[in-house]
C-alpha cells in the first residue's frame, strides 16, 4: 500500500492500526534491505529493490540456461587480480556499455570473463554467453540473443538485422543483462592491418556501435585475440566503451601458478618462469610435464633441456595460427629478426624496411608486436631494440612473396 503512493495515516486508518506503527514496520523493512537515509526517495529505492527481485525470480530458470555455451568455471585461478579489478569498476560500478577484453591465443580471457561472472552473476537479470568458434552470421547471432528473453515470441521472418538490433537494445533497457561473444577474431580478416570485419560479417561493425552507443541498463564484453580498428575508433568517442589487454601473468602469479602443481625445487622457477611464461597456459602445460615426467623436478627439468625449448602440437597449432593472422609487414619484421639472430634497433630496423614500407606502416607494426607478450623481447637501453622471443624461431619461416 505504502508503495502505491497512499501516505501513512491512510494506511493505519484502513487496516486498524496507528500511524507510529506503519512508521516502525516501514522502518523494519529498510533495515533489512540495507536503505538508509531518509524521505521519500527510500519507497522509492525499495519499489526498485522489489521490482529487481520479483524479475530474477520471474526469469532464474531461464538464467541458467543462458550459460550453456560457456565453459566451466576455472578450478585453479591464479592471480588475475588487478584486471578482475578492472572488469568490477568498468562494469558494475561505471556501467559500460561495452568492453573488449583481448590478448595473446591462450593468455586466459574467457577464463577470466568465466571467474568474474561467477562473482557477480547476482548482478545481472540475463546473462548470456555466445562463443563465436563457428562464425555466426549477426542474424543468426541477434536470433539466438532474442530467444532468451521472449520464449514463447516468434521472431518475424522478414525483420532485419537493424530491426533486430533495436529490439535487443530495448531489451537491453528493460533488464539489466550481461551478454558475452566469445572470440569474435573468427569474424575478422586474416593479415589485415586494420582488422577489419569479413564481408559476411561487417554488420558486427554496426551492432558494436549499437549497443556501445545507444542509452541502456546492460553491458555487453567480446573477447579476441585482435581488437578491429573500428572498436578503437568508437572507444575514443563513446566513455561507456573500455578496453582490457591481457598480458602474461607476473611473475609472482606464476609462482602461485607452480604451487599449485606441487614442483619442486623452487629455488629454479624463476628460470622457468623466464623461459616459458609466455601464456598461463603454456606455463600450466610445461608443469604438467615435469610433473609426468620429471618427478616434479624443475632443476631436472631444466638440466634436461638446456639447450632447447619445448614446444609440443598445441603450442605450435597457437603460435601457427597468431603468425598467420599477422599482416604481411609484420610477418616480414619477425622473418627479419630471425635471420639477425640478435637485438636490433628500432632505427636499424627503420633504416633496413624503408624502401619497402613506409615509416607510419613499420611504426604501427612495431607498436602491435611489442605490445603483444610473447612475439619480442624489448631491451630499451642503450636504445629501443628488438629480438625475436625463442619460442617463435622454431615456426618463422621466410614466405615467398
Amino acid at each position: 500500500m505504502a508503495l502505491s503512493g497512499k501516505p501513512n495515516a491512510q494506511i493505519a486508518s484502513e487496516i486498524g492500526i496507528t500511524d507510529i506503527a506503519i512508521r516502525k514496520r516501514l522502518g523494519e523493512v529498510y533495515r533489512k534491505f540495507e536503505i538508509e537515509g531518509r524521505g521519500p526517495g527510500k519507497l522509492g529505492e525499495l519499489k526498485q529493490i522489489l521490482i529487481a527481485e520479483y524479475q530474477r525470480y520471474k526469469h532464474g530458470n531461464r538464467e541458467f540456461q543462458t550459460l550453456r555455451e560457456a565453459p566451466a568455471v576455472p578450478e585453479a585461478f591464479y592471480g588475475r587480480s588487478r584486471e578482475l579489478e578492472v572488469l568490477k569498476e568498468s562494469i558494475l560500478h561505471d556501467r559500460c556499455r561495452l568492453v573488449a577484453v583481448f590478448g595473446m591465443a591462450a593468455m586466459g580471457k574467457t577464463a577470466l570473463i568465466r571467474y568474474f561472472i561467477d562473482r557477480v552473476q547476482d548482478q545481472f537479470e540475463f546473462i548470456i554467453w555466445c562463443a563465436i568458434a563457428n562464425a555466426p552470421e549477426l542474424g543468426e547471432l541477434l536470433n539466438t540473443i532474442l530467444s532468451h528473453f521472449s520464449e514463447t515470441e516468434t521472431i518475424p521472418a522478414n525483420e532485419n538485422e537493424e530491426e533486430k538490433i533495436e529490439r535487443v537494445i530495448h531489451y537491453f533497457g528493460q533488464y539489466r543483462c550481461l551478454l558475452v561473444l566469445d572470440g569474435i577474431e573468427t569474424l575478422l580478416k586474416p593479415s589485415d592491418p586494420d582488422r577489419n570485419y569479413q564481408e559476411p560479417y561487417a554488420l558486427y561493425k554496426y551492432f558494436f556501435n549499437e549497443i556501445g552507443s545507444e542509452q541502456h541498463q546492460s553491458c555487453s564484453i567480446f573477447t579476441s585475440q585482435e581488437v578491429p580498428k573500428s572498436f578503437q575508433l568508437l572507444k575514443r568517442r563513446v566513455p561507456a566503451v573500455r578496453d582490457l589487454e591481457l598480458e602474461k601473468i607476473t611473475d609472482e602469479e606464476a609462482r602461485q601458478l607452480l604451487s599449485g602443481e606441487q614442483l619442486k625445487k623452487s629455488q629454479a622457477w624463476d628460470e622457468l618462469i623466464q623461459t616459458y611464461n609466455q601464456t598461463p597456459l603454456k606455463l600450466k602445460r610445461i608443469a604438467l610435464l615435469i610433473k609426468e615426467l620429471f618427478n616434479n623436478d624443475v632443476e631436472l627439468f631444466l638440466e634436461a633441456t638446456r639447450h632447447s625449448i619445448v614446444l609440443d602440437h598445441l603450442d605450435r597449432e597457437l603460435l601457427e595460427q597468431q603468425y598467420e593472422r599477422l599482416p604481411q609487414c609484420e610477418q616480414s619484421i619477425l622473418q627479419y629478426l630471425k635471420q639477425q639472430n640478435k637485438l636490433t634497433s628500432y632505427q636499424k630496423i627503420l633504416r633496413d624496411f624503408s624502401k619497402k614500407y613506409s615509416i607510419s606502416q613499420l611504426t604501427e607494426s612495431i607498436q602491435y608486436l611489442k605490445s603483444r607478450d610473447g612475439f619480442l623481447e624489448v631491451s630499451e637501453q642503450p636504445e629501443t631494440a628488438f629480438a625475436l622471443n625463442p619460442i617463435f624461431k622454431k615456426l618463422i619461416e621466410p614466405k615467398s612473396s
